[in-house]
């Protein structure tokens, strides 16, 4: 009973609360940020003698610029001023979050039935 519920309730958490639409709409939008910003965030490391900068999304290739990568990537966002159109479009997206102006489902499809086309 107990294997029981704890299944049930990751299933309800997940039908409640990781899949709900406000969660997914946030998680699209900082997505969408975060690719608009990506050359403008960028992040030093070490390489022999040298101090070098990667774009945010090459930080994972380097673990001491990785390890700069923090919660704080937004406040980046909203905060700083880079003249970019890109920034201020993913600046622009980041506010609308703050004002609960966020992105709209337009269609849902709920998939009943997934095939294993290996087996086929």
């Amino acid at each position: 009973m107990n294997i029981f519920d704890m299944y049930h309730t990751r299933y309800t958490l997940h039908r409640r609360a990781y899949q709900h639409p406000v969660n997914k709409a946030v998680e699209l939008m900082i997505t969408d940020a975060l690719v608009l910003a990506n050359d403008k965030l960028t992040y030093s490391y070490r390489e022999g003698t040298k101090q070098k900068k990667m774009p945010l999304s090459d930080t994972i290739k380097n673990m001491e610029a990785y390890s700069l990568v923090t919660d704080d990537v937004i406040d980046r966002i909203r905060f700083e001023n880079f003249k970019a159109k890109k920034f201020q479009e993913a600046k622009t997206i980041i506010n609308r979050i703050f004002r609960r102006d966020l992105y709209k489902c337009v269609v849902e499809r709920r998939v009943t039935k997934v095939e294993d086309e290996v087996c086929h």
